[in-house]
């Protein structure tokens, strides 16, 4: 399924119980704006994160934090399974 199918999907099958069945078009419509304002607004969110955790990711001390902390989730998966009654 493509991107222009999805999007219509949705709207069609999430935003119906919302709305009366009397309602304007134009909440259907306010709708449809408020999804694309808080999608932009999030999507720009992640984007700001990323380009903070690659910049400390380039530096030798973020990856070693970052190897440190998964290998530490390892090891405690590892334990816990070990650890586990069959």
């Amino acid at each position: 399924m493509t991107n222009f199918t999805k999007v219509p999907v949705f709207y069609l099958a999430v935003l119906p119980p919302f709305l009366s069945p009397r309602a304007a078009p134009a909440w259907l419509l306010a709708f449809a704006w408020s999804h694309a304002a808080l999608t932009l607004a999030s999507l720009c969110a992640v984007s700001a994160g990323m380009v903070r955790l690659r910049r400390f990711l380039r530096r030798r001390r973020g990856r070693r934090t970052l190897y440190a902390a998964t290998g530490t989730a390892l090891l405690g998966f590892g334990a816990a399974l070990a650890l586990e009654r069959l």
